[in-house]
């Protein structure tokens, strides 16, 4: 017998809904910056400020050394 894969049993037209925007709810990585010491001009990378006095100087990276930068989508 054919077995849903989807755990809510549809009651239309929300059970429905609800599954197939189950695939839409999807997490991805958080990117990566530069942050710049107001203090003495020390740089380091992390995906959040190091605290008030760090100034955020380049990103959005994909890597933790933050050389790598996300792919460009070409406009229309």
């Amino acid at each position: 017998m054919f077995r849903s894969i989807c755990p809510v049993q549809p009651r239309w037209p929300w059970g429905l809904i609800a599954c197939l925007l189950v695939g839409l709810a999807q997490a991805g990585p958080a990117p990566w910056f530069v942050w710049r010491s107001k203090l003495d001009g020390k740089e380091v990378c992390a995906q959040t400020s190091p605290g008030s006095a760090w100034v955020q100087q380049g990103g959005p990276f994909l890597d933790s050394d933050c050389r790598k930068l996300p792919p460009r989508l070409l406009p229309m």
